[in-house]
């Protein structure tokens, strides 16, 4: 029974990844599309100095918290540090 049922809810997602895609509207056109793509690439391309030291914010504060005897003033350092940075990705 419990295979049987189990089946039922295999809906039309297993596999294929339109869960997050458009369903049901219009398909944009070519123009909306390049325009979308040219919206993400500017973000993407504004946002990449800032993205890239969060990353090494990370590194560093990962560091920190692995090192044999921690930093604790470092570590608070660090963190305060990362939440300045954040609201300027947004």
């Amino acid at each position: 029974m419990a295979l049987s049922s189990g089946a039922a809810f295999a809906g039309h997602h297993w596999g294929n990844n339109d869960g997050m895609w458009q369903q049901g509207g219009s398909p944009l056109t070519t123009e909306q599309q390049a325009t979308a793509q040219k919206i993400y690439d500017d973000y993407y391309t504004q946002t990449s100095a800032l993205r890239q030291q969060l990353i090494s914010k990370r590194y560093e504060y990962n560091a920190l918290l692995t090192a044999s005897s921690p930093d604790t003033a470092k570590i608070n350092a660090v963190a305060k540090g990362d939440g300045i940075i954040r609201p300027e990705v947004r």
